[in-house]
């Protein structure tokens, strides 16, 4: 008796073995079969998209960080309907994207997004869940209907507010701490605050005009036509622009206004009322804080970038390569 239950358990050991490496063999197939898929045939269905949360795979790495493949097709997924949508609803206005142009554009944003999170990091700066949430509420809902809000994300990307959260406005929020990050940290924002000792001790010597002054030193398109803004309503700017715009004299320049975007000197040229609205009609010279994206390139070109994504390469001085 004792001799056959031992050889009912070498039996029992042995087909355990077989049923072992046989799941090993198809787990190697399978992911081989994914990974030439995913990788050559550029497979990105449903059914792929649904393996590809149990079997992640890189579609890119900056320098042993893996961008996952997953996060790459909800992302393209998402740009291929909204380009589709928004060429059938507008084709007469809007230009639609090739299949490259939309893969590029998302494998670009994959890395891109990654350097905005190390920045992040390397600063400290988190985003909570209830930044992400206000930034909906005040952003995406301004006081609408939430169905609606909701149904127009679907149609436009296929996409859940959860998601939409995700890949869109929790990188949003990012970049927004960055930029007052950027401009308010005297650590960070030196070089630019020489170009505003300048314009102040230009503005101090009178001997160029305002829109003289605009035109040499601002940086925003208004620069090419001596930083005239024309009316604008009361409440469109920042609460810090607005409060100056509606309250200094007409023709008065203003002190220097710095805010997360940068520094302005604002002049008013004239104010009136439009179906009451208040409107002002204004000059500004605007010397822009350093630049988020700036500082992303600069992050990107000190780390090795390699791109999975078929067709696709990243030089640290251009930039991604599309086919």
């Amino acid at each position: 008796m004792n001799a056959l239950n031992q050889q009912t358990i070498k039996k029992l050991i042995r087909l355990g073995q077989w049923v072992g490496w046989g799941l090993i063999s198809i787990i190697i197939i399978g992911g081989g079969t994914l990974v030439i898929g995913v990788y050559i045939f550029k497979w990105q269905g449903d059914n792929v998209q649904s393996v590809l949360r149990y079997v992640p795979l890189p579609a890119a790495r900056v320098n042993w960080q893996p961008l996952w493949y997953q996060d790459f097709l909800q992302q393209e997924q998402a740009l291929l309907t909204y380009n589709t949508t928004m060429a059938t609803a507008n084709a007469n206005s809007y230009r639609a994207l090739s299949t490259n142009q939309i893969r590029g554009n998302t494998v670009n944003k994959l890395v891109r997004d990654y350097g905005t999170t190390a920045l992040g990091k390397k600063y400290r700066l988190t985003v909570s869940s209830a930044d992400i949430d206000q930034a909906y509420t005040s952003q995406v809902l301004q006081g609408g209907n939430r169905e609606e809000v909701i149904q127009m994300i679907k149609k436009l990307y296929n996409w859940t507010p959860e998601q939409f959260k995700k890949y869109v406005l929790k990188i949003s929020v990012l970049r927004d701490k960055l930029r007052e990050k950027y401009s308010y940290d005297d650590s960070l924002n030196g070089q630019v605050r020489q170009t505003v000792s300048r314009v102040t001790a230009a503005l101090a010597d009178g001997q160029k005009t305002f829109e003289e002054i605009a035109r040499e030193f601002g940086q925003d398109t208004a620069a090419a036509v001596g930083g005239d803004l024309g009316f604008i309503p009361r409440g469109q700017l920042t609460s810090e622009l607005d409060d100056v715009a509606f309250t200094i004299p007409i023709d008065q320049v203003s002190q220097v206004i710095h805010t997360k975007y940068g520094w302005h000197v604002i002049k008013v040229l004239e104010r009136k009322t439009v179906d009451g609205q208040e409107q002002a009609h204004l000059e500004q010279i605007f010397i822009a804080a350093p630049s988020v994206d700036q500082a992303v390139t600069d992050y990107l070109q000190t780390r090795q970038v390699k791109i999975y994504v078929p067709g696709y390469t990243y030089d640290n001085t251009a930039g991604l390569s599309q086919p």
